[in-house]
């Protein structure tokens, strides 16, 4: 049973890039696995900002990012790229993102 395990994400090191970068990258990264009405498992991060936004209605939203075609969330927690804490970041709100159902630790097909 995949819901109520805690995971780790242990990112492959890319070039130009350092322990540190990933640790900064990281330490605002929560991982959890959601269920879904099907029964299906996916694979979820929440990333947030470092600081909360003086906005009371910006406070009150969140994006869900689902990511292209050909990629996985992984891509996405890459220091040197856009990443979702970077996301969090500029839009001062947490981002949830996903791997899609069937990919290599979720459950269920597309």
């Amino acid at each position: 049973m995949l819901v109520g395990k805690k995971y780790v994400i242990r990112p492959t090191r890319t070039e130009m890039t350092t322990v540190f970068d990933y640790e900064r990258l990281l330490s605002r990264v929560e991982t959890f696995v959601v269920r879904t009405s099907i029964g299906h498992h996916l694979i979820a991060v929440r990333s947030w900002p470092s600081r909360s936004s003086f906005s009371v209605r910006m406070k009150k939203q969140v994006i869900i990012f689902t990511q292209p075609n050909s990629s996985d969330l992984g891509s996405f927690l890459q220091p040197r790229y856009v990443n979702l804490p970077q996301l969090a970041e500029i839009f001062e709100m947490d981002v949830y993102g996903f791997d899609y159902s069937g990919s290599v630790f979720n459950s269920g097909f597309m």
